[in-house]
């Protein structure tokens, strides 16, 4: 399902079978909808936010210098270049325009 055009119609069918079951007052299923859409969501590529750090920044083990280009996660975690998803939350990585 690499496709971002399948992904965004299977994303569509689950909020709609997710609003059945809420009408149902079908929770548990409503739930598994829900975790569905949101697996869905994480596969289609999102860009990351750039930071300039303002002071010296650690990351994990990594020192990075005042003025170093950082790349910010959605979820507010910090991700690598080389990286196609985050670690942290599995958001899938858009780097095309970087």
């Amino acid at each position: 399902m690499s496709n971002l055009k399948e992904i965004k119609r299977a994303i569509q069918y689950h909020r709609q079978q997710l609003g059945f079951e809420r009408g149902r007052d079908s929770i548990r299923l409503a739930r598994y909808y829900e975790l569905a859409i949101d697996a869905l969501e994480k596969l289609i590529p999102k860009k990351p936010t750039v930071i300039i750090s303002e002071k010296d920044t650690m990351v994990g083990r990594a020192k990075f210098c005042k003025g170093t280009k950082l790349y910010d996660c959605q979820c507010g975690s910090f991700i690598g270049y080389l990286d196609a998803y985050c670690r942290r939350c599995g958001q899938k990585i858009d780097w095309e325009a970087e």
